[in-house]
């Protein structure tokens, strides 16, 4: 069997799920990185794929609508596909039911769904080390659960209905949205110690570094804090206030509660 993968992730939690899950599937994998600008230039694979994988962060509740809108241009043909999240906040909200949507608008039979825990991006003390091998462990056997159901033959499109979500519960994240959406200047920065390895542009998923100047961001940052993470000696860094008063607030808010991976079949 060959399972194509499609998936968004920044700092790396998405990709270690869905390889996961890829491990228990097993048979042939293609995957398809669309993180970085490049792995966005290319043509996308399936190689006559028998099963899909669309997977992604949880954004303030939503999937990220780049990986939505690179979904709704694909063909699926009455193929079947599983839809992962992964969050380390508060819950997922709406993302799986974006996944659904985009991918049987697709034309695919969402088959399975899982939602699985990372690290939160704005705070090291939320899902710390998170997905760890008790949750790729979970993501494995969601993988062999549903290579069962292939070889039963007993497959199971799931209504819309069925697909488990909630409405974003904006009075939680208002103060959040404010405040981040009037960050100035609107994304992170270096200080005297950046080195100016190009290690930060190398992975902002939206390309708005420059590799030689990296001080010089464009507007339009994600906050995914990828950049953040990267940095070898922790020189690019969101210092405003406002975006402090965030992290600190996920972090009493949710951030004392542990999380666990749930998946659901048709």
């Amino acid at each position: 069997m060959i399972l194509a993968s499609l998936y968004f992730s920044p700092t790396g939690t998405t990709r270690k799920v869905v390889r996961a899950f890829a491990e228990g599937f097993g048979g042939e994998r293609i995957e398809n990185d669309i993180t970085l600008p490049a792995g966005r230039s290319k043509a996308l694979m399936d190689g006559g794929a028998d099963l899909f994988v669309f997977a992604g962060p949880v954004y303030g509740g939503r999937s990220f609508k780049l990986l939505t809108g690179t979904i709704r241009k694909l063909e699926g043909a009455g193929r079947p596909a599983v839809c992962i999240a992964t969050y380390g906040g508060r819950h997922y909200d709406m993302a799986l039911a974006d996944l659904y949507e985009a991918a049987t608008a697709a034309g695919f039979q969402v088959i399975a769904c899982g939602a699985f825990i990372g690290e939160h991006s704005f705070s090291r003390n939320i899902q710390t080390g998170r997905p760890d091998e008790e949750d790729l462990a979970v993501a494995r056997g969601f993988g062999q659960q549903v290579r069962g159901k292939f070889e039963a033959g007993s497959l199971a499109a799931m209504a819309s209905e069925a697909i488990p979500q909630r409405s974003v519960d904006l009075d939680a994240i208002g103060m959040h949205r404010e405040r981040l959406g009037h960050l100035t200047p609107n994304r992170p920065a270096p200080d005297e110690n950046c080195l100016h390895c190009g290690a930060c542009a190398s992975v902002c998923p939206l390309g708005l570094i420059d590799v030689n100047d990296s001080d010089a961001i464009k507007p339009g940052c994600l906050k995914c804090n990828t950049c953040v993470k990267t940095c070898p000696v922790q020189s690019m860094q969101f210092r405003q206030e406002a975006f402090k008063e965030v992290a600190k607030n996920c972090e009493e808010t949710f951030g004392k509660e542990e999380r666990q991976p749930q998946v659901w079949f048709g």
